[in-house]
């Protein structure tokens, strides 16, 4: 989905042979450039494909990767269109990480093996500092990139669950997002020494979490996930998050990632189905503004 500063517009994303396509983040710098990863999932016998897609203001085309046995993207970011990383796991729950350099993606170093987690999703303010979120039990809240090697963060101020998403506009302000184990939503503010969480609303009655967030200033951020079967859109004005209205498409329409370029530039990506009864074909969704 794409936002144009009044309402949020759905564009066709190109799927793949023989399997199944979820794109599960997006990154955009300006209205012409968006960078989104996913998974497609085959439909018979075969591996996981990791793939990548670029925007260029008006169609998604596929962009290759290097060859990764096992190997998923769950996160990207970019601070130009000749600079994103992207982040995931190799092997089920070995880190994975992914540079952007314009023209072609290439393997990254990953953090110590020693927590053996997978990497979720991760936030470039520019080539020298990235933080990505970390997935595991034994994991810490997050993992900084100063542009050759990564660093633990402390562990985040509470037991609910977190590493759905993260978004950073500077070193000292990001915030990462997901749900609470009772199924509600759940933001914490970096400050760059420690975390805080955030209240925000959900939508009464529902089960909700979010799985993408955007910040394209301090007082202009995007959160977007599934409430039930449909999409949820929130958004922060430098004091509070608040629930936007968001289309869908289908009987099951739920969103993974959003980027903000700007404040009327914004970009979210899922998948939609036209039934919720089993089996059901999922297709690629996009909503932009």
């Amino acid at each position: 989905m794409r936002w144009n500063g009044q309402k949020w517009l759905t564009s066709p994303v190109p799927g793949v042979k023989g399997g199944t396509l979820t794109l599960v983040s997006v990154s955009c710098r300006s209205s012409s450039f968006c960078m989104a990863v996913g998974t497609a999932i085959p439909t018979g016998n075969g591996d996981f494909q990791r793939v990548a897609e670029r925007w260029n203001g008006s169609t998604w085309t596929i962009v290759p990767t290097p060859k990764v046995t096992g190997g998923l993207l769950t996160g990207v970011s970019c601070w130009s269109p000749s600079g994103c990383i992207s982040v995931g796991s190799k092997n089920l729950f070995s880190p994975l990480a992914e540079s952007w350099n314009g023209s072609r993606w290439s393997v990254l170093p990953t953090p110590s093996p020693r927590t053996n987690d997978a990497l979720g999703r991760v936030s470039c303010v520019d080539a020298h500092w990235c933080m990505a979120t970390t997935l595991g039990k034994s994991s810490p809240a997050s993992q900084i990139w100063n542009g050759s090697t990564w660093r633990a963060t402390p562990t985040l101020p509470s037991s609910e669950s977190f590493g759905n998403a993260i978004s950073c506009v500077s070193e000292r302000f990001c915030f990462q997002a997901n749900e609470t184990k009772s199924g509600h939503t759940l933001i914490a503010e970096w400050n760059g020494t420690k975390w805080t969480v955030v209240p925000t609303p959900s939508p009464s009655h529902r089960q909700s979490n979010l799985d993408g967030v955007s910040c394209s200033t301090l007082k202009l951020c995007v959160a977007v996930g599934p409430a039930a079967s449909t999409t949820l859109i929130e958004q922060w004005d430098g004091k509070t998050w608040s629930i936007q209205r968001s289309p869908n498409r289908g009987q099951v329409s739920m969103l993974d990632s959003v980027s903000c370029a700007r404040v009327n530039v914004c970009m979210a990506v899922g998948d939609s189905a036209a039934s919720n009864k089993l089996p059901n074909r999922t297709q690629p969704l996009a909503i932009r503004n």
